[in-house]
């Protein structure tokens, strides 16, 4: 049996279900928003005290995407009320109208300046200053963004296909054609493949850049997590209740069958690897941590209220603080908990 650890006191509570958590690359600040619009960025040394900012209604109707840009000196962030905002660390802010729901948005790994968004169907890549640079409109909305690892390409997901841009956008240089809906994109960090989780239950794979691909069917849910390992040997598919992790290492998982990690009893809301631990979080308010992915978790951390059994925390976001040694975790009622991988009793 596996034993569980307690949860710890709140973070913060914002005002609707967590949208979003986000730390900087440094890891001296966390990010978090909610479905009201808020937005918290916390101090996230101990010693200086967790003084948090907390900023209600910026994005009215909702704040859905958050992301710090690579030097950690700009916090950008999107909203249904068709803004982008952009925080500096100097403190200037820039807003930027892109006509519809702002609903992805991702930073380039290699230039701190540049950064792509969704707003319905256009995905725009812009500056620092907020200055769109150039965009296109695809024939349906843009789910999910996702850069290369070299930063010389980003891709949009949308349904029909995968479109990749230039980092100063425009046409489309490259586009992968595919009869589904996509809902979220994870490039492997080796920069050799790219994964999507789509809406009819499926996984797609192709290999970056020849467009070979690859489908996994047969899952339960839609797929919104995937998770590439720090190797890239590892894909990670968040379904319900249970999570299957393929192997493309040698001539990859063709043909395979996948390793399952078992013990959610609901479906899974967040998966996020540091190093060989691999952190997966679920509706059932728990997280588990797999160690090299063995099947058997290496930890329980239950964050449900014992007090209060009428009313389960339901997990909805989670992030790996840079070191590894704390987690984010995001609550429909809005809580923001951190807690300690260090602190979880091992299984038995």
């Amino acid at each position: 049996m596996t034993e569980a650890a307690t949860a710890p006191p709140p973070l913060l509570r914002l005002d609707d279900y967590v949208t979003g958590l986000a730390w900087s690359p440094t890891g001296d600040r966390l990010a978090a928003t909610s479905l009201a619009g808020d937005l918290a960025v916390i101090d996230a040394d101990p010693a200086g005290g967790r003084e948090a900012v907390h900023e209600v209604g910026i994005h009215p109707g909702g704040t859905l995407c958050l992301g710090w840009s690579r030097d950690g000196a700009t916090l950008a962030t999107g909203g249904q009320d068709g803004q982008l905002r952009l925080r500096h660390r100097d403190g200037r802010q820039r807003v930027c109208e892109l006509g519809a729901w702002v609903n992805a948005l991702a930073w380039s790994p290699a230039d701190p300046g540049r950064l792509a968004a969704a707003a319905g169907p256009v995905t725009a890549l812009m500056n620092l200053d907020g200055e769109v640079l150039g965009r296109d409109t695809a024939p349906s909305t843009v789910t999910s963004l996702a850069w290369s690892t070299d930063g010389r390409r980003v891709g949009a997901g949308a349904y029909g296909s995968l479109s990749w841009y230039g980092p100063d956008g425009g046409e489309p240089v490259k586009r992968f054609e595919w009869k589904g809906s996509i809902l979220t994109l994870a490039v492997a960090p080796n920069g050799k493949w790219v994964a999507s989780g789509n809406q009819d239950n499926s996984v797609h794979v192709w290999r970056l850049w020849t467009a070979e691909d690859m489908e996994m069917t047969g899952y339960a849910a839609k797929i919104q997590q995937l998770a590439w390992d720090p190797t890239s040997r590892w894909l990670c598919v968040g379904d319900l209740g249970e999570i299957t992790c393929w192997d493309f290492s040698g001539r990859g998982p063709r043909g395979s069958r996948p390793r399952t990690l078992t013990g959610h009893t609901r479906r899974i809301t967040g998966l996020a690897f540091s190093g060989k631990v691999l952190a997966s979080a679920s509706a059932d308010g728990t997280i588990r941590l797999w160690r090299s992915l063995s099947t058997k978790p290496e930890a329980v951390i239950d964050l449900n209220d014992q007090a209060a059994p009428h009313a389960p925390a339901e997990i909805v976001a989670l992030a790996w603080h840079p070191d590894g040694g704390r987690l984010a975790v995001g609550m429909a009622d809005g809580r923001v908990e951190l807690v300690s991988p260090d602190h979880a009793p091992p299984a038995r």
